[in-house]
């Protein structure tokens, strides 16, 4: 199996590459397999952490261990939009918790509308971010295809990285 490295993110991409694809606001994304330790459903209560980073809803109890829970609606919101309203907080049925592996992330969730399913990209059907797009968020890393579906696609640990720059 040949792999090539892409240069905007540490996630290397062999000739098909799985994903896991998450929907936000009717938008599909997708973070790559071999980063996701499950998903968790049904989204269980989550505790809000007073003076949070925007991003954090709280901490939820899964297992009798502590997981931080962000909001993927906060943190694919456009930049330029500085509401922050409640909806972005609310689990709705269909709402899962993507729990990342500790090598992202210890003890780590990301709170999402709907999970689609595990799709295998081939190579030619994704595309790094040229270096000099300028897009409003640091953790996508490129854009990929499935017939008629476009998927973003963000690497995990950028995405948690960028907590700390988002005050």
């Amino acid at each position: 199996m040949t792999l090539m490295r892409d240069r905007q993110t540490s996630v290397q991409t062999p000739q098909h590459t799985s994903f896991v694809i998450y929907s936000v606001a009717g938008v599909w994304f997708g973070v790559p397999t071999v980063m996701v330790r499950e998903v968790y459903a049904p989204v269980p209560s989550i505790t809000p952490v007073p003076h949070a980073p925007p991003g954090v809803i709280g901490l939820a109890n899964l297992r009798s261990q502590l997981f931080l829970v962000i909001s993927a609606r906060q943190m694919h919101r456009d930049k330029n939009n500085s509401s922050h309203g409640e909806d972005s907080l609310a689990a709705g049925p269909m709402s899962r918790l993507i729990l990342f592996k500790s090598n992202v992330a210890e003890n780590c969730g990301l709170l999402v509308d709907a999970v689609g399913d595990i799709v295998n990209l081939a190579a030619v059907d994704v595309r790094p971010l040229a270096e000099d797009v300028n897009h409003s968020h640091a953790f996508v890393v490129g854009v990929g295809k499935l017939k008629d579906i476009v998927i973003t696609l963000v690497d995990p640990r950028r995405l948690i990285e960028s907590l700390g720059a988002s005050k």
